[in-house]
């Protein structure tokens, strides 16, 4: 008879032990189209999924269940070196980055989700100016492994990294923003999976399209100041006319 490590052979038994996780940012990268097949109506609100599963860990608690969270057992099985490299290293594996692939395309792209691996980061308890807790850099970690990875095997290589976690943006994004960012990202992906190079996504007449970058730079837009549009994105946003904006008098 098969014996697995983990089974349960009672339906009706007290509980004692559960295994939780804990909700977050990997919400706020949920996608429209991945609604229904995650069972989501809609997109949950972070903080109150948070607060709904602190709620429900306390009840646990309360009737003496003993409330385990995976990021933590995680964390304490990463704390030898040997295991914390060989996690990096099934990580690299799924993302299909091998010393094969390498050496016949001679790139490869790595897509981090914000807020990823922080159980093998050290914890930062800080916040930034929005309130939001900071999380630590994981791409400072691949980026070494990554490294590593590489030397070991002579291969050169050059490592190009572009984190869009905090582009400046006026006003908070809404579920059109995401929908519309997330094409932009896919095609991106796209576009380099298929090796090209000096090119920018973007959507005209409802399809989206790669441009040379020659193209899009060849001649420089400029933006009326005394405009109905600029004079609504100033009121949309609460920010005043900016230091230098105006011609000299």
């Amino acid at each position: 008879m098969l014996q697995t490590g983990i089974h349960n052979t009672s339906e009706i038994g007290r509980l004692k032990r559960v295994l939780l996780h804990r909700p977050g940012p990997e919400l706020e990268n949920l996608m429209p189209e991945y609604l229904e097949r995650l069972l989501f109506d809609d997109i949950p609100y972070l903080r109150e999924a948070q607060r709904e599963h602190d709620a429900f860990a306390a009840c646990l608690r309360q009737q003496g269940v003993e409330v385990v969270y995976l990021a933590d057992l995680a964390a304490e099985s990463l704390v030898n070196s040997e295991v914390r490299q060989a996690f990096i290293r099934e990580f690299l594996d799924e993302a299909n980055l091998r010393e094969e692939r390498l050496r016949d395309r001679g790139h490869a792209v790595i897509v981090a989700a914000e807020g990823a691996g922080q159980h093998l980061l050290e914890h930062n308890a800080g916040t930034d100016a929005s309130g939001n807790p900071v999380l630590g850099e994981i791409a400072d970690l691949l980026r070494k492994e990554i490294h590593r990875y590489l030397n070991d095997r002579g291969m050169e290589h050059s490592i190009k990294y572009i984190d869009p976690s905090y582009i400046i943006r006026s006003v908070p994004a809404n579920a059109n923003d995401k929908v519309y960012c997330g094409f932009l990202g896919q095609y991106a992906v796209h576009a380099a999976m298929a090796g090209r190079t000096d090119m920018v996504v973007a959507k005209l007449q409802d399809r989206y399209v790669h441009l040379p970058l020659e193209l899009v730079t060849r001649t420089r837009r400029k933006l009326n100041i005394y405009s109905d549009l600029w004079r609504a994105v100033l009121e949309s946003t609460g920010q005043g006319m900016l230091k230098g904006m105006l011609p000299p008098e």
